[in-house]
């Protein structure tokens, strides 16, 4: 089955195809002609667009660590880790109630837990090597460029790093993914922050 843009296109293409004749012959091809390339520009960019969704993606379907991930399943995964530090912060949404942060730290991986009341929720998981990522795009190494190509222009760059947002990664929303670059202008870790709200 066609994609809804190859379809308008097709449509347009014909049009200018049965358009050509009758008086305003020149004037009706130099417009059909332009919402033709219209059309195939905006098609192109929604393709881009889709791309660049799919490819954040990846870094929370089949990433690191699924969404809601245990400190069991942190251990599962990566093994003991060689520090847990622990941290706590007033809940966001209920007065007087406090949430416990639990840093969970590897040699390439950091982990955050949050536990708010009774839930334990996958809060951020930062990697620092490829073979950590799962099969997500391993873009540890890559040049802005790079991830300007792959992805766009970013959302933001705080501290010189690129930030892009997936709303729609998650039934939440509000996914983000945050590519740390180093001095030379390379990816040298890669933040994923899944909703917590």
């Amino acid at each position: 089955m066609r994609e809804p843009h190859t379809r308008i296109l097709t449509a347009l293409i014909l049009m200018v195809a049965a358009g050509c004749g009758g008086d305003d012959e020149d004037t009706t091809d130099t417009a059909l002609a332009d919402s033709v390339a219209a059309a195939a520009a905006a098609a192109s960019a929604d393709s881009a667009s889709r791309a660049a969704t799919e490819g954040l993606r990846a870094y929370f379907d089949s990433g690191p660590l699924a969404a809601g991930a245990t400190r069991e399943e942190v251990r599962s995964r990566f093994g003991e880790p060689r520090e847990v530090r622990v941290e706590t912060e007033p809940n966001r949404h209920v007065p007087d109630a406090v949430d416990s942060l639990f840093h969970m730290l590897y040699d390439d991986v950091e982990v955050t837990l949050r536990q708010a009341q009774s839930n334990t929720l996958l809060e951020s998981v930062v990697v620092r090597s490829n073979d950590r990522l799962g099969s997500a795009p391993p873009l540890i190494g890559a040049s802005d460029a790079e991830l300007r190509q792959r992805f766009g222009e970013p959302e933001g760059t705080p501290e010189g790093h690129f930030l892009y947002r997936c709303e729609t990664c998650s039934e939440l929303g509000g996914n983000v993914v945050i590519f740390r670059l180093g001095k030379g202008g390379t990816v040298e870790a890669i933040e994923i922050r899944h909703p917590v709200d």
